[in-house]
């Protein structure tokens, strides 16, 4: 399978902005009598990676998506063996085979290597099912912290001030309008306020798959 990858680094990367924001800020709303009354607008900023990197759940989801890979992973390293074993004990044999039976040691391995490759295809399915599920959560979860805390706070716009982003709109702003604390103490109180989802129907093609070549059934 691919290289695992974590669900925060993908959660930070391009496809949040893409689900969540149609600019670089977030606005808050009913705040009009705030800002008639200050004569201004307040402003907050949020580190996405600090609060996406201190929420429980996030690092929960990335155990899950480890243990389902290690899970995945298992029937395909031992295929990968099988067929290891199975080209050394042609390499040793086939100068006292004939042609028959040559062929069909050939086409044995070559059966088992399709199934291998059928098992990867479908663990990289399961996976990116997965990882895809993971990250819709988060970032739910993300944008409707950023939005309980903007709209309790009565702030009018949130920035995020990631430091780290090469595309950041914020070059600097003062900790008293960092919000990022806030973020997360909303994010980790509300772990539990959205049922999970069905874990994906491709998880258990592959149990399927790894049964059949094993016992060619």
């Amino acid at each position: 399978m691919r290289v695992r990858v974590s669900v925060l680094s993908i959660v930070v990367g391009a496809m949040i902005p893409a689900l969540l924001f149609a600019g670089p800020a977030i606005w808050a709303q009913d705040n009009a009598a705030t800002a008639l009354v200050s004569g201004g607008y307040k402003i907050g900023v949020v580190d996405r990676v600090k609060a996406l990197t201190d929420y429980t759940k996030q690092k929960e989801e990335t155990a899950k998506l480890d243990a389902e890979y290690k899970r995945l992973q298992a029937p395909i390293d031992a295929l990968s063996k099988e067929i290891e074993a199975a080209k050394k004990k042609y390499d040793e044999t086939k100068a006292n085979m004939s042609e028959d039976e040559q062929k069909r040691f050939e086409d044995n391995v070559q059966e088992k290597f399709r199934a291998y490759k059928a098992e990867l295809a479908k663990g990289d399915g399961a996976m990116d099912t997965m990882r895809k599920r993971s990250m819709e959560v988060l970032a739910r979860d993300y944008i409707d912290a950023v939005k309980q805390v903007a709209q309790t706070g009565n702030y009018h716009i949130v920035l995020e001030a990631d430091p780290n982003s090469p595309g950041r709109t914020v070059l600097y702003a003062s900790d008293t309008v960092d919000i990022t604390p806030q973020v997360i103490t909303y994010l980790n109180s509300h772990t539990s306020a959205r049922p999970p989802k069905a874990a994906p129907k491709a998880t258990a093609d592959v149990r399927n798959t790894a049964k059949t070549a094993k016992t060619g059934k």
